[in-house]
């Protein structure tokens, strides 16, 4: 999870499928400690803050999962590992990783993947589901 809106909808696409198997599900946020530069007192300052939104975020992709799938059991996970590193070591015991394009503003970019989900679909011991568009409506 990335705190995008699309996270949030390949967060619903997880949790269907978490729900289709009866499987719990592990919302995983990473950023790598190297993404804030120098600890310095204004560097963690703005990661701090920037932490703060994306929790926020999460935990309501979490909470709008929770209302569409009651009977899923959802944990989150928060760290500042590399996220191929976790995300590998979350795969082994998994039935599934699922992800999204990568996070990237540019128009013309469209849905790219990068560097995380290149190395998930060459080193993942589980299957991997990428997922390009958003959800349309109820299913």
């Amino acid at each position: 999870m990335d705190g995008s809106g699309t996270s949030a909808q390949v967060l619903l696409t997880a949790a269907e499928y978490a729900t289709l198997f009866d499987a719990p599900l592990i919302a995983v946020q990473s950023c790598s400690s190297s993404h804030i530069g120098e600890l310095t007192a204004p560097n963690l300052a703005y990661w701090n803050t920037h932490e703060s939104v994306k929790r926020d975020r999460l935990d309501s992709a979490v909470d709008a999962a929770i209302t569409r799938f009651p009977a899923l059991s959802i944990r989150t996970l928060i760290t500042m590992n590399s996220p191929e590193r976790v995300l590998l070591e979350r795969a082994e015991l998994a039935q599934l990783v699922v992800i999204g394009p990568r996070d990237d503003t540019r128009p013309q970019a469209g849905p790219i993947l990068g560097p995380v989900g290149r190395h998930l679909l060459l080193h993942n011991p589980c299957p991997t589901m990428i997922c390009h568009d958003p959800i349309p409506g109820p299913r």
